[in-house]
């Protein structure tokens, strides 16, 4: 730190600017703001990169079918309810265009 006239210490400007020690990749972060009506899921408004997206997520049950991403929701300990997300199991696409073969 430095002292400035006033008496006042600055801080280096090196402290200043922000760290890039995290290589670039696409936000992908979801805002829990309630339960599902059946209280077993959550309700979520995902941001991923520059698309926004209101869903539910839920506990993956034995047996069941599995309806879309399978993510991992790991809460910041600043706001839990901020989560950011991790891709496990992408969706399926579809191969085909048309009805099942």
């Amino acid at each position: 730190m430095t002292q400035r006239r006033d008496g006042a210490k600055k801080k280096p400007a090196a402290a200043d600017a922000p760290k890039e020690d995290a290589p670039a990749k696409t936000e992908d972060v979801a805002l829990v703001h309630g339960r599902t009506e059946d209280g077993e899921g959550l309700r979520v408004i995902r941001k991923k990169g520059d698309e926004l997206s209101a869903g539910e997520v839920r506990p993956l049950k034995d047996g069941q079918p599995i309806h879309g991403e399978v993510l991992s929701l790991k809460p910041r300990p600043e706001m839990p309810l901020l989560c950011d997300v991790e891709v496990t199991h992408a969706a399926p696409t579809k191969s085909h265009a048309g009805p099942a073969r």
